[in-house]
């Protein structure tokens, strides 16, 4: 009875946990709202500008180029906003066939990003649906088609896509159960109808916007200082009596990524950023679920750590039992996320404590209000909530 009094703690968290991760996993499936869609290619042909804002982006920008001119329809235009860029970015999407435009020097209160994105809108020619998508990003060559039929069959305002992750050093290969957690966090796939759910999954690497209600809510102006505009902007629709949906499909996603392909050290900075944001508008609802979840995933090893060094047979199957229902699940889950083998699961463990680290950080970085530097720039990041 004493021992399993001493396991009960832990038995009540990762059960929490576990119901918590059985329930977001779900749409992982490609069920329920974020289902595949079908149809043929006539059947999407609305006019599509593509807008990508690309600062230093020589390295990537081939690869989504290559991309886009595969997408089968294809967009009415593609648009590359070379914001300043000293690597050839300009040349390189020219040589392309891509419309170029250079924005105007950043002005005060303006982040990078949606400043760019605002020059791109603003030389289109009227398109009723703009996509914006980033350098980083390789399209399915159906997945435009995919996207514009959901959004006229579910009357949808913005589509933002789940994205696949191109894994190529050993150390990309370990990211799935890090992604896995933002999924939690973000309660990502889950109906958001009504404009009260602040938990929301949406990336910059692909928004499809109609544009009436793109100019209704504001365009980037209305994001101008939000470092995740992405989240804002679904948060917007929503608020303004629009519709988001995100689109999960794990049999052949619609856009693949490469995030921080310079290293480590730049995937941390890089979702530090990020989640910095997050934290503000998962509630405590997400902190709640995300800290069961994580009481199970840590929480396993560790109890089986315990037993072993105690000789406490108990506690050490108990360990491992939880432990080796974590790694299962991570390993079948993290696949519908990118290329990440098998063979990482067991290790979970070092990106789930990378995500605690990386979220402890940006929580301090919001509590010190400190500035936020990306690609050479430095901004100090405004606190104003998103409203309709």
């Amino acid at each position: 009875m004493s021992t399993f009094l001493s396991l009960l703690p832990f038995l009540l968290v990762a059960g929490a946990g576990m119901v918590v991760w059985a329930i977001r996993m779900r749409p992982l499936a490609g069920r329920g709202p974020t289902g595949r869609v079908e149809g043929s290619a006539g059947e999407a042909s609305l006019p599509v500008a593509v807008i990508v804002p690309a600062r230093d982006e020589a390295a990537n920008l081939p690869t989504l180029l290559r991309s886009l001119a595969r997408l089968a329809p294809g967009p009415s235009r593609v648009i590359v906003v070379d914001d300043h860029s000293s690597d050839g970015t300009g040349e390189i999407a020219r040589a392309a066939g891509a419309t170029v435009v250079t924005p105007p020097s950043l002005p005060e209160g303006w982040l990078g990003k949606p400043w760019a994105c605002a020059a791109g809108a603003a030389a289109t020619d009227g398109e009723p649906w703009l996509l914006f998508t980033d350098a980083d990003t390789e399209h399915d060559a159906k997945s435009l088609q995919r996207a514009a039929l959901w959004a006229e069959a579910e009357s949808l305002d913005l589509v933002s896509a789940l994205p696949y992750h191109r894994a190529e050093r050993t150390w990309e290969k370990l990211q799935g159960v890090f992604h896995l957690l933002l999924v939690v966090a973000t309660a990502a796939g889950s109906r958001h109808d009504r404009a009260s759910g602040e938990r929301l999954f949406s990336i910059g690497q692909y928004l499809l916007f109609r544009r009436a209600r793109y100019e209704q809510i504001g365009g980037h102006r209305a994001v101008a200082d939000r470092v995740a505009e992405d989240v804002a902007f679904a948060r917007l629709v929503l608020r303004s009596g629009g519709r988001f949906g995100l689109l999960v499909d794990g049999d052949r996603p619609v856009v693949r990524v490469r995030m921080y392909p310079e290293g480590l050290e730049s995937f941390v900075a890089g979702w530090r950023r990020n989640v910095r944001e997050g934290i503000r508008s998962s509630g405590i609802g997400g902190v709640l679920e995300v800290s069961a979840v994580l009481g199970w995933l840590l929480g396993a090893p560790v109890l089986a750590l315990q037993g072993l060094i105690a000789s406490d047979l108990a506690t050490t199957v108990v360990g491992l039992a939880a432990y080796a229902a974590a790694v299962v699940e991570v390993a079948r889950r993290q696949r519908t996320l990118g290329d990440l083998p098998w063979w990482t699961a067991p290790l979970y463990p070092l990106f789930a404590v990378l995500f605690v680290v990386v979220s402890v950080l940006a929580a301090l970085d919001g509590w010190r209000r400190a500035p936020i530097r990306w690609r050479g720039r430095e901004t100090r990041a405004l606190t104003r909530r998103v409203t309709s």
